[in-house]
């Protein structure tokens, strides 16, 4: 039961889709108390932000005189401009859709956010894609009930989501380029 656990944690904290899914999907058949894999995925996602933030805060103040801190730096300037405030918030919130916490917070320490406000935000957005996938995990688990072929599916399906999803905003990135 100590090997489940610690495959449920490093799942939730790493927060890849298909790694994700497989754990949910375990802990769901092993018959876990659920409300303990929620506790353990708001940890774990606490911790990637926190880790995020304090890293892009120290990039940002250990590059920030190099030629890579000035590129970042203008990249942020045009970031802001373009989002604005409400956008900025918005825009945490959506990646969390796509996106892993840590990277999200990375973002928001470079772009000079407040790190109660994107920690918020970022949250609400991770708490979002969790809710999608335990929704992949039962509504699965409600259409086949043989749990070696659901666990591929599940993975099969959340491989297809993420890709679908990266599409999209590579779409919309390079529409927004021209």
């Amino acid at each position: 039961m100590t090997g489940l656990w610690s495959f449920i944690a490093f799942a939730l904290l790493l927060q890849e889709t298909a790694t994700a899914d497989a754990a949910l999907f375990a802990a769901q058949q092993a018959h876990l108390d659920l409300w303990v894999v929620h506790a353990v995925w708001a940890a774990a996602t606490a911790v990637d932000i926190w880790i995020g933030f304090l890293a892009g805060t120290m990039a940002r103040s250990a590059w920030g005189d190099t030629r890579i801190g000035r590129f970042a730096e203008r990249w942020a300037e045009t970031l802001r401009a373009f989002m604005g405030e409400r956008g900025a918030k918005w825009t945490l919130t959506l990646l969390g859709l796509v996106n892993f916490p840590w990277a999200n917070a990375f973002i928001a320490a470079w772009l000079e956010r407040d790190y109660r406000a994107a920690f918020l935000f970022i949250f609400l957005g991770d708490a979002l894609w969790y809710a999608l996938e335990w929704a992949i995990v039962l509504g699965i688990w409600s259409v086949l009930p043989n749990p070696h072929v659901a666990i591929f599916v599940v993975i099969f399906g959340a491989l297809a989501l993420g890709a679908v999803a990266k599409w999209i905003f590579g779409k919309v990135a390079r529409h927004r380029g021209h």
